[in-house]
């Protein structure tokens, strides 16, 4: 699977998870200095405000960071479909 695929995954998991949220929650990724920083976030006020980051990863390449991302994601969320899906995506 490469980066682009991961990413799809990723985001189809938040917005399946989320999708009673009235902002938009979503995945953020930033270039650090030696390696990447992913994380999925919400937020409870419009407009971006009053942001709630659900969980994070950090890692040497942006592969594994968005992995581990994953990984801790599936752990917070107890359901099937898009998400469980994206489990057993990174688990093969």
């Amino acid at each position: 699977m490469n980066v682009n695929q991961l990413i799809n995954k990723i985001t189809e998991a938040i917005s399946f998870q989320f999708k009673e949220d009235k902002t938009v929650p979503g995945l953020q990724i930033a270039a650090l200095k030696n390696g990447y920083y992913t994380s999925i976030v919400r937020y409870s006020k419009p407009f971006g405000k009053e942001k709630a980051v659900v969980c994070s990863a950090t890692g040497d390449t942006l592969e594994s960071t968005l992995f581990s991302l994953a990984e801790s994601f599936v752990l917070k969320v107890k359901s099937r479909n898009p998400i469980q899906e994206l489990h057993d995506l990174i688990k093969k």
